[in-house]
């Protein structure tokens, strides 16, 4: 279903690439490489600098709970250790997808 989200014409179309990201180092920290490699797949054809973007803004949040004037609760922004260690390997599941398709990464 995130695969099929039309992220074209969305507001944030980071946001929908970043959460496809996180879906895929949901899989692989559960050892469940052929789903990663799908959506990898699918962010293969994405310009490099919104997948750049995405990776660096995933790699700098470190807190699990944000926090306003009124508790919002979970940072949805926030991959815990064991899955923000899984984004080299999804970025290297998007640069093989990209040089199958011959699409620059």
């Amino acid at each position: 279903m995130l695969l099929a989200t039309d992220y074209e014409g969305a507001e944030n179309p980071l946001g929908v690439r970043r959460a496809q990201i996180q879906l895929a180092t949901f899989f692989l920290a559960r050892g469940e490489e052929a789903p990663a490699r799908r959506i990898a797949a699918d962010l293969a054809t994405e310009k490099r600098d919104l997948l750049m973007t995405a990776r660096d803004e995933l790699e700098r949040e470190v807190s699990p709970q944000y926090w306003e004037i009124t508790d919002r609760g979970s940072n949805f922004s926030y991959l815990p250790p064991e899955r923000r260690a899984k984004l080299g390997e999804v970025f290297a599941l998007i640069g093989q997808g990209a040089g199958a398709a011959g699409v620059e990464a």
